[in-house]
Parts: structure tokens; C-alpha cells; sequence
């Protein structure tokens, strides 16, 4: 499960990258959608550990 979560959260990034450097006008819209999913991911990581507790 993890391997599959490192292999989408790749491919993820390397798309991002991808639009960000073929159309630059993505870039603010991007890092927004970046910082918002990270954000998201560690408050999930936060309440998983919580839960298994």
C-alpha cells in the first residue's frame, strides 16, 4: 500500500512540474493546490494517529 502511495504522490509531483514549466501562468494556482493537499495529508496522518491510539 505504501509502495502505490509513493509511486501516485510521484507521479503527481512530476505532473505538477510538468504544467508548471510548460505553462507558467499554472504556477500560483499550483503551489495553491500543492500547499492546500499538503495541509489536508497532515492533518490525516494527524488524525490516523490519533484514531489508532
Amino acid at each position: 500500500m505504501t509502495a502505490i502511495g509513493v509511486v501516485v504522490a510521484l507521479t503527481a509531483c512530476a505532473f505538477g512540474a510538468f504544467l508548471a514549466y510548460a505553462y507558467p501562468a499554472l504556477r500560483e494556482p499550483l503551489g495553491v493546490a500543492v500547499s492546500i493537499a499538503g495541509v489536508l495529508g497532515m492533518l490525516t496522518a494527524l488524525i490516523v494517529s490519533i484514531w489508532r491510539r
